[in-house]
């Protein structure tokens, strides 16, 4: 089933995209419920753009992703290269997407998401794309021609997103990571 897509709009605290999809969660809880085929919870997620005095809904989606709080996110917030969504609930931080611009030597920029998650309750239902949608229109909206990320080769769920939303992978690439501990 194809969903509307996420549809921006302006706020005081900049922008924010509102999606609604059909989902077996309460509104207001999140938590699971018992679906019929006759009864189904709209669920309405505001994706958010952190501007630099969201430190508390930064570090709740680090929690989010990683499962503990964020050791500086007034240091990540504060670069203005580094970009972050929040997907929210009910104000309660459900999902959330990281990148960051690049300037290559050659003179041109890029940009990288980083990394996406969503909260084990609401995967499964779009809100992993509605994340990606959101950061791939702030990057054509800076006037990026380009987005580029890595997934693990197992991820299954990441690559199906990735390819169902336009991603497009090139035969042979592969990501190579060395790391220092």
């Amino acid at each position: 089933m194809r969903r509307p897509p996420v549809e921006p709009r302006s706020s005081e605290r900049g922008s924010i995209f509102r999606s609604r999809r059909t989902g077996g969660r309460t509104p207001a809880s999140g938590a699971a419920c018992e679906r019929s085929h006759d009864v189904r919870w709209v669920v309405v997620v505001d994706i958010r753009k952190l501007e630099p005095d969201d430190v508390e809904l930064l570090d709740a989606g680090i929690r989010v992703l990683r499962g503990r709080s964020s050791p500086a996110p007034e240091m990540f917030l504060r670069d203005p290269h580094a970009h972050a969504f929040v997907a929210l609930d009910d104000d309660v931080v459900v999902g959330c997407a990281y990148g960051y611009e690049l300037f290559r030597p050659d003179g041109f920029w890029m940009i990288v998401l980083y990394e996406l998650g969503a909260a084990e309750p609401y995967r499964h239902d779009g809100l992993g794309r509605d994340l990606l949608e959101a950061f791939v229109s702030f990057a054509r909206g800076k006037g990026h021609d380009k987005m580029w990320l890595f997934t693990d080769a197992g991820n299954a769920a990441a690559k199906r997103l990735y390819d169902g939303a336009g991603g497009d992978r090139e035969d042979g690439a592969v990501g190579y990571w060395w790391v220092f501990e």
